[in-house]
C-alpha cells in the first residue's frame, strides 16, 4: 500500500467516524426528546388520576349524604350507607353497602324491599341534581315495599327535597293505608273513556 492509498483509507475512516458521531449525537437527542415525551405523559396521567380522585372523593361525599340523609328520614338510625370507587380490570367501579356494625352487607340482602326503594330513589334524585336538565322527578311508585310509621315520614323525605334541592317531583303513588303527604295530590278519574285530573282534598 502506498502513501496515496492511506490517505484515502485514512480520510474514510474519518468521514464514517463523523458520520458515525452524527448517528450517536441524534440518538441522544432522541432519546432526550423521549424521555421528555415520556416524562411529559407521567407527569400528565398523575395530574389526571389526581383530578379523577378529587372527583371520585366529591361524588361519594354527595351521594353518600343524600342517601344516607333519605335513610335517616324513613328509617332514623337503622342503617348506614358506604359507598367506594375501587380499581378493577383497569377501570373505576363503584361499590355500595350498607354497614351493620363494621360488617360491609349488600342493601338487597340486608333488609327488605322499603331500604332498597329508598336508596335507589336517593340515587337517582343525585343524578338528577348533577345533571344539568330542569330538575323535574316522575316517579311511578317509588315506594310500594314501604308501610307503617316509615311511610309516613315519606312526606318529610319528600317536601324536604323539594324544598331544598327545588325538585317538582310528579309521582304515581299506592295511597292503600296510609296516603303519603305532599304539597298537592291528584287523583284520577275516567268518565266516558276520558281520563280527568282532579284534585284531592284533605
Amino acid at each position: 500500500m502506498n502513501l496515496q492509498e492511506a490517505q484515502l483509507k485514512l480520510a474514510k475512516a474519518e468521514g464514517q467516524r463523523e458520520a458515525l458521531e452524527n448517528a450517536v449525537a441524534a440518538s441522544k437527542a432522541q432519546i432526550a426528546k423521549l424521555e421528555q415525551r415520556s416524562n411529559d405523559i407521567t407527569q400528565a396521567v398523575l395530574t389526571v388520576q389526581k383530578i379523577a380522585n378529587e372527583l371520585q372523593a366529591n361524588i361519594t361525599a354527595f351521594f353518600s349524604t343524600c342517601v344516607q340523609s333519605a335513610l335517616d328520614i324513613v328509617f332514623p338510625g337503622a342503617y348506614k350507607f358506604c359507598m367506594e370507587f375501587s380499581s378493577r380490570r383497569n377501570q373505576a367501579e363503584l361499590d355500595m353497602w350498607l354497614d351493620r356494625n363494621g360488617e360491609k352487607v349488600s342493601a338487597l340482602d340486608a333488609a327488605g324491599g322499603g331500604v332498597v326503594d329508598v336508596i335507589s330513589f336517593a340515587l337517582r334524585t343525585c343524578c338528577l341534581l348533577l345533571s344539568k336538565k330542569r330538575p323535574v322527578l316522575f316517579l311511578d311508585e317509588p315506594f310500594k315495599f314501604i308501610r307503617g310509621e316509615a311511610r309516613d315520614r315519606l312526606g318529610e323525605l319528600l317536601n324536604l327535597l323539594s324544598v331544598q334541592s327545588h325538585v317538582q317531583i310528579i309521582m304515581v303513588a299506592d295511597v292503600a293505608g296510609a296516603p303519603i303527604e305532599g304539597a298537592k295530590r291528584f287523583r284520577i278519574v275516567i268518565e266516558g273513556g276520558v281520563s280527568r285530573l282532579l284534585p284531592v282534598e284533605g
